[in-house]
């Protein structure tokens, strides 16, 4: 298959020529990076923002399936319950001189203190938001510098992506700021299209920097709506986000909104009162299933990401279409999209995504069936259901030209997760310790 190797996988594909013994062997040592290990030593992470200072129900948070929160400023009420009951937090915080704020000093550390220390449970912080100045990257390092010597085992980042995003834009961001993951944000569902023409590209162009540099990356999702500017996402919009960041290799997902009060935004996963929102059924949905991919996900590397176009359908700005003949894809009507990733023992896997989509789309009613047929022999295929967490054999089919296959059915904006050859999925034994 075609791959989009990165540079910091050079020595992995040399290992590979003496085989799977061989890089086992030689992998166990190697460091991967602060980011890289905090990301395989937790859970996926799936969380939400909160921005609503008020008795947080965490029993409310956690049925809709998010593995830890993440917290705007300083809500201490909303800290407060997720410490007691067991959650685990990332803060969000403004520090340094940015925003007319006082340069970084140690009133500031000494909050930063305090707060781990009056709540229990804190695994990350995310400082300033968006710096799209070299002044505001640089005050951004600084805090984010301290912060990595102080809290040794909390990730430390920012978030990337000001209105206008560019290539030089990302990579001074990444290469000022020293980030531990690389995150950003693009909210794809305006009022008017069924969605932004940068989607893909954005998720591309961050998937590419950060391999080169060897950190993990994540993003956000659109979970809200505001006025006259973007539309509530429907399930199957919610879906194509995450499922789509899933294939690019993102190995985290934040929810933009989960709850909020009354401002420039409309609703999210919960309306303004605290309720939910026709939103949350389809998160409380979408993320176990998340969760069960993530186990092994948070393992892999991606190695490359096509678009499949169906028939008379162009491909968005960013992608590449799929042409390998080792593998030939039947578009009945609706795109796709399909991830290849290995694992440190160099299996083979993949995520095929279907991308239909739409408001008002439920998943349901954007289901799809693919049939895919390998142009090479393939002997075994193993899926992990997105459902149950568990290795599912598939049974290949042999059509007449004596190529195998399968059908794939998938609901609208979903995705499903196979490995070739054997069923021994990374990530799944052990199980993942307890942050």
């Amino acid at each position: 298959m075609r791959r989009e190797l990165g540079i910091c996988l050079l020595v992995w594909v040399a290992l590979c020529a003496a085989g799977p013994s061989a890089v086992v062997a030689e992998t166990e040592g190697v460091d991967l990076g602060r980011g890289q290990h905090w990301v395989r030593s937790h859970p996926f992470t799936i969380m939400g923002v909160s921005l609503v200072e008020r008795p947080f129900d965490v029993e409310l948070y956690r049925n809709a399936g998010f593995s830890s929160l993440l917290v705007w400023e300083s809500q201490e009420e909303v800290l407060r319950a997720a410490s007691e009951a067991g959650l685990p937090w990332h803060m969000h915080r403004y520090a340094g001189a940015v925003r007319d704020r006082e340069p970084f000093g140690e009133k500031d550390r000494e909050r930063f203190r305090q707060f781990v220390k009056m709540y229990p449970g804190g695994i990350g912080w995310i400082i300033n938001d968006e710096p799209n100045k070299g002044d505001e990257m640089r005050v951004t390092a600084e805090v984010i510098d301290w912060l990595r010597q102080e809290f040794p085992d909390m990730l430390v980042y920012s978030n990337s992506n000001p209105d206008t995003p560019t290539r030089h834009y990302t990579r001074q961001f990444v290469e000022t700021v020293n980030p531990d993951v690389l995150m950003y944000d693009r909210y794809p569902f305006d009022k008017h299209s069924e969605i932004s023409e940068d989607f893909f590209w954005n998720m591309a162009h961050v998937r590419e920097l950060a391999l080169e540099k060897c950190i993990p990356y994540w993003g956000f999702v659109q979970a809200y709506e505001d006025r006259g500017r973007r539309r509530l996402p429907s399930e199957s919009d919610l879906r194509m986000q995450t499922y789509a960041m899933l294939a690019y290799g993102y190995t985290g997902i934040a929810y933009f909104v989960y709850d909020l009060a009354v401002s420039e935004f409309e609703r999210a996963v919960l309306e303004v009162d605290g309720t939910p929102s026709p939103l949350y059924a389809p998160t409380a949905k979408l993320n176990p299933e998340v969760a069960n991919l993530g186990r092994c996900l948070r393992m892999l590397t991606s190695t490359s990401v096509h678009y499949v176009p169906a028939a008379d359908s162009a491909c968005p700005e960013g992608t590449t279409p799929w042409q390998d003949q080792t593998m030939i894809i039947e578009t009945p009507g609706c795109d796709g999209l399909i991830g290849w990733f290995t694992d440190d023992a160099g299996g083979q896997y993949f995520i095929f995504v279907n991308l239909k989509h739409g408001a008002d789309m439920s998943a349901e009613d954007g289901a799809t069936t693919f049939r895919i047929r390998f142009g090479e022999p393939v002997t075994a295929l193993h899926r992990l259901s997105r459902e149950s967490g568990q290795v599912e054999p598939i049974t290949l089919e042999t059509d007449e030209t004596g190529a195998s296959g399968f059908s794939l059915s998938l609901p609208g904006g979903t995705g499903d997760l196979f490995k070739i050859g054997d069923g021994e999925f990374s990530g799944l034994q052990p199980q993942e310790p307890t942050p």
